[in-house]
């Protein structure tokens, strides 16, 4: 990934003080556990994705999901319109794209988490799995640029009995230490403390979506670990 350079951008905005900061991301990752409680025991109001959004949109999270991943995260979550800034990307890698999204989500929009969010049975987490055994057939030259993401993660040591499901999570901790990393903007107000970044994985089986502890960014690879058990709060 090393045709990946960080954007030397200025932050252009006013941050918000520190423990409010802190305070705005708890709040938010609260409300996505409790909206997804209400999904997964299929208690969710629909009816709130039909409002309109507002002009200024502020959204209480910016969530990077997978294309391939069935439902909106708006629905996962129990969010309604504009309550989310969603950026969706197969395998929900962070390239270049993705990262400018999510540095307009934190510096113009003011979101103060991001959640990078994958899903298991993912297709293109497969691929990448797929395409490191020997002998197999090679995609095209589009795919493999983004598989190229996929692929070191792949490397981690597996966490799960299953491959597959093993690759989903080790892929979500490897996007969130490529977002600090290649983005100057995101890794600046993360270290601050002005934003928080978690990861998330969906069980598209039952809706549930188990979420890491917030990332310490004193270390660029990420010590999560990812919980199954979905819905319970985890201790520090």
């Amino acid at each position: 990934m090393s045709h990946l350079r960080p954007f030397a951008c200025a932050l252009a905005v006013c941050l918000v003080p520190l423990a409010l900061a802190a305070e705005n991301s708890a709040s938010a990752i609260e409300k996505l556990r409790q909206g997804n409680q209400e999904f997964a025991a299929g208690r969710i109001d629909t009816s709130k994705l039909a409002a309109p959004v507002a002009s200024s949109m502020k959204p209480i999270a910016s969530v990077l999901s997978c294309s391939d991943q069935s439902l909106p995260a708006e629905i996962i979550f129990g969010q309604g319109s504009g309550d989310l800034f969603v950026v969706r990307v197969s395998g929900a890698v962070a390239n270049q794209e993705v990262l400018a999204s999510l540095e307009y989500s934190v510096e113009q929009l003011g979101s103060r988490l991001v959640v990078v969010m994958g899903h298991t049975s993912c297709g293109v987490v497969k691929a990448a799995l797929d395409s490191m055994r020997p002998g197999s057939k090679q995609p095209g030259v589009n795919i493999q640029s983004l598989l190229n993401f996929i692929r070191p993660a792949l490397q981690r040591p597996r966490e799960r009995a299953d491959p597959w499901t093993s690759a989903v999570y080790a892929s979500v901790e490897q996007t969130m230490t490529d977002i600090i990393q290649h983005s100057l903007v995101i890794g600046e107000l993360a270290r601050a403390g002005d934003i928080t970044l978690i990861g998330a994985v969906c069980q598209p089986e039952t809706g549930k979506v188990a979420f890491s502890k917030p990332v310490q960014f004193s270390k660029l690879k990420t010590d999560l670990p990812l919980s199954l058990a979905s819905g319970e709060k985890q201790t520090p």
